[in-house]
């Protein structure tokens, strides 16, 4: 359902994404990016770890 109302065939259903698509993407929305580096680590630090090192042990995870 569309709006309340069913789209009875897959070509109705292209025609309206197709009309979608081009209502969305004139409207040329931008992406306002607020981080610095520093704080996309801090943020993010759980989905990219940091490995240590040790020159006599197996690499360490830290969280």
């Amino acid at each position: 359902m569309v709006n309340g109302r069913r789209i009875p065939n897959i070509e109705m259903l292209n025609s309206e994404i197709a009309a979608w698509e081009s209502e969305y993407n004139s409207q040329r929305k931008c992406i306002d990016w607020q981080f610095t580096t520093e704080d996309a680590r801090v943020k993010l630090r759980m989905l990219h770890p940091v490995f240590q090192v040790s020159w006599c042990s197996r690499a360490t995870l830290i969280f």
